[in-house]
């Protein structure tokens, strides 16, 4: 059975290259590696100022022929969409962001894929040993 792996990036976009490589080395069953694209349309200390790694995310994918899926940012504005029950619908705190990206990923695979297993990695996560 599949495994469909996502993976959130917002700020370093060489990161995808170097998980999808300890993904091929290490990862002994068949996947699939899908790229959520959080980049924020604005620089800020998160992103080292850097208003243009949506489009540098999307190259990297394009580049290693991954689906790169853009994460729509209006919801970090209204976290209602995804949590209806939430107490702080407008929080663009970290933790809040990282929470409704990995709702996405949940929402997306079992809308997108009707059997397979999910894994979801940080972007700074990457194998260094065999997995299956």
């Amino acid at each position: 059975m599949k495994t469909y792996i996502y993976s959130c990036h917002f700020n370093i976009p060489e990161y995808i290259d170097l998980q999808l490589k300890s993904l091929k080395k290490y990862f002994n069953s068949n996947f699939e590696f899908i790229i959520i694209n959080d980049a924020k349309k604005y620089g800020d200390l998160t992103n080292f100022y850097d208003t243009q790694l949506e489009s540098k995310i999307n190259n990297m994918c394009k580049k290693n022929n991954l689906e790169c899926i853009r994460f729509p940012q209006e919801y970090h504005n209204n976290r209602n969409i995804l949590f209806p029950n939430t107490t702080e619908p407008n929080c663009n705190h970290p933790s809040a962001r990282t929470s409704i990206t990995v709702q996405f990923c949940i929402n997306h695979f079992t809308q997108n894929h009707n059997n397979g297993y999910l894994m979801i990695l940080d972007a700074d996560m990457f194998f260094i040993n065999n997995f299956n």
